[in-house]
């Protein structure tokens, strides 16, 4: 079975998850029920899955998002409470390599500070065979850290065979 990739951003309420989307595509971006096309420069696209605004934010479990589409990569927003355990199952059962930056903190929290893992997220998603974790302080500019997904996402569909060209 051909592994897939689940990029996803986790955070609070209002931590910036939706504004890594953003900066992502250059423009403002909503769930969609089709892939769509993250581009690159040199006249290419990977097709990507996008679930902005999380399941648990939304109250539908991430397999009725998503239906009876196989996204090979999908890229998610996942709120920062105990029920996101099962979207992370989800993927996991349907292999997905997880690469996860947790907004920490996020960009509307109260205080400056990274809260500690009360969830235990970071070795539950570290546990998992490949995949990546980090935090990102969700409080500042986020080109970097979104310029760092995009790269991983490139470099990851290149190795897959993923990358498309156009004219």
């Amino acid at each position: 079975m051909k592994p897939n990739l689940l990029i996803n951003v986790i955070g609070n309420c209002k931590s910036g998850k939706s504004e890594t989307w953003l900066c992502l595509f250059e423009k403002k971006v909503k769930t969609g029920c089709y892939e769509r096309k993250l581009f690159y420069p040199n006249n290419e696209f990977i097709k990507v899955f996008l679930i902005n605004g999380s399941p648990e934010e939304r109250n539908i479990p991430v397999k009725d998002i998503i239906g009876d589409q196989n996204p090979r990569i999908v890229l998610c927003s996942i709120q920062y409470i105990k029920e996101a355990v099962a979207t992370f199952e989800y993927f996991i059962n349907n292999n997905y390599h997880l690469y996860c930056h947790w907004l920490n903190p996020g960009y509307k929290d109260d205080n400056n500070i990274a809260q500690f893992d009360n969830l235990g997220f970071i070795n539950f998603i570290l546990s998992i065979e490949s995949s990546n974790f980090s935090v990102k302080n969700g409080k500042s500019l986020p080109k970097s850290r979104v310029d760092e997904m995009a790269a991983f996402i490139y470099g990851w569909a290149s190795h897959n065979n993923l990358v498309i060209k156009y004219h």
